[in-house]
């Protein structure tokens, strides 16, 4: 049998199994296996009509597919199992049967815009992003192997927290204040919990709700079984928290009086539908990322809309689900692109410079990467929710150290349990969350080890 039968056998398969509804995924990745005509149908998926209910469809499926949504009552199951989206515009492959309701239409241009669908979802599915290098852009995809040059450190555990007098309630993302304390989004009670760098507990602040100085820290659309929200300071001291459960961001003075707030829902300039972290750099600019929109949105320190980047998808400059986001040392944006398996990084109006990472759990590889912290050197700190570890990287992807792991067995460190959150203060002390706790670590290099630049 030639490969071309091979191949319409398989979609043949996969036709019938759209039909009836069933999970595909082996379609994926049979589909995937053809990596040059994943690549050609990549660069020709522009091609479908933007009228069509496959083009309408692709946000969902993307989202769908990134965030591991796959009920088999969802119109997008696995992206595009269900007959309701996908028959109104293609067509069965040579040989398949044809639904009664769409025996009228042509097999040639509806089953070519389908395995464009197919192979796009495919690659996505199987492989993480198929975007081609541009000559513009460095794409800095690290080899496991190549480490030399780069010094080998190690993580030292200092302490651990599971909450103060009252346990945490899904802690979320971290943050250091102007004083070096420790910042951690206490999810479901709505607040925060605060602690020295040594781990004594300070205070908590915050309630939940809908009114000043009150958060929903979850996902408004349920989607997100762990909390959400986040927080950042300006050179100034004020108070800048994403919440998302209430469409909204609030800014507080450095005494916490509240100031103003912006946003509401929807995906216009300046509205929010699941914001997922913020940022702000020496200029004042804020920048919040918001996995729904697939987008980072960009505003002054009053809430002024100054411009977005970003969209859905998997080609350079795009996301599927961003999440966590850091400064570097030279103004830089780096964010977390989790559905895509990667960071991507951008200049301060947004134009992209480099993208870092892949698929995987390899040295330089995520698997389901969460957030990102920056240190003084411009060294990388990524958490894995899957790969349940955290990795030190350089700037261009290349491993320095890395602690947990499914294999960790390092008496040194402890183990995590779906890390989501992490940050570096000042001193270098370096703070993860995870399910039901936090923990402190300091990075150990060898003597005379340089700084990343």
């Amino acid at each position: 049998m030639s490969d071309h039968d091979e191949r319409d056998r398989e979609l043949n398969r996969f036709w019938n199994a759209i039909v009836a509804g069933d999970p595909v995924t082996d379609g994926f990745a049979l589909a995937a296996a053809d990596m040059d005509v994943v690549r050609r149908l990549h660069r020709a998926g522009s091609t479908l009509p933007t009228e069509s209910s496959a083009a309408k469809a692709w946000p969902a499926v993307l989202t769908r597919i990134a965030s591991g949504d796959a009920a088999h009552d969802d119109p997008v199951h696995l992206g595009i199992s269900s007959p309701r989206i996908f028959l109104e515009t293609q067509s069965p492959p040579h040989g398949a049967p044809r639904p009664a309701a769409h025996r009228e239409r042509g097999w040639g241009e509806g089953f070519a815009a389908a395995l464009i669908l197919l192979t796009l979802t495919a690659g996505l599915f199987a492989y993480g992003p198929l975007g081609l290098p541009s000559r513009e852009t460095p794409i800095l995809v690290p080899a496991a192997e190549d480490t030399m040059g780069v010094a080998a450190g190690q993580l030292e555990l200092l302490w651990e927290s599971t909450g103060g007098p009252e346990p945490f309630d899904d802690p979320y993302a971290l943050s250091i204040d102007p004083a070096g304390n420790l910042w951690v989004v206490d999810a479901d009670k709505g607040r925060f919990q605060i602690f020295a760098p040594d781990g004594t507990f300070i205070e908590t602040w915050g309630a939940p709700g809908n009114d000043e100085g009150q958060f929903t820290f979850s996902d408004p659309t349920g989607r997100d079984s762990y909390g959400l929200g986040d927080a950042a300071f300006d050179t100034g001291g004020n108070l800048y928290v994403v919440d998302p459960g209430n469409y909204r961001v609030q800014k507080f003075a450095p005494d916490r009086r509240f100031l103003l707030s912006w946003g509401e829902e929807g995906d216009g300039d300046g509205q929010f539908l699941v914001a997922t972290a913020i940022a702000v750099d020496a200029a004042g600019t804020v920048y919040i990322s918001d996995e729904r929109r697939a987008d980072v949105q960009m505003f002054d320190g009053q809430g002024t809309f100054l411009g977005a980047f970003g969209g859905l998808g998997i080609e350079e400059g795009q996301f599927i689900l961003p999440e966590g986001m850091a400064i570097d040392p030279r103004g830089m944006i780096w964010v977390v692109d989790r559905g895509n398996s990667r960071l991507q990084q951008f200049t301060s109006t947004g134009e992209l410079r480099a993208i870092v990472g892949r698929s995987g759990y390899d040295d330089g590889e995520f698997s389901v990467p969460q957030d990102v912290a920056i240190d003084g050197g411009g060294r990388l700190y990524v958490i894995e929710r899957d790969g349940d570890r955290l990795q030190v990287l350089t700037p261009d992807g290349r491993m320095l150290a890395v602690a947990g792991g499914p294999t960790d067995g390092d008496p040194t460190t402890d183990d995590f349990n779906s890390p989501l959150g992490v940050a570096v203060d000042a001193a270098g002390t370096v703070y993860v969350s995870d399910s039901n706790s936090v923990q402190a670590f300091r990075l150990l290099l060898p003597t005379g080890s340089l700084l990343i630049p």
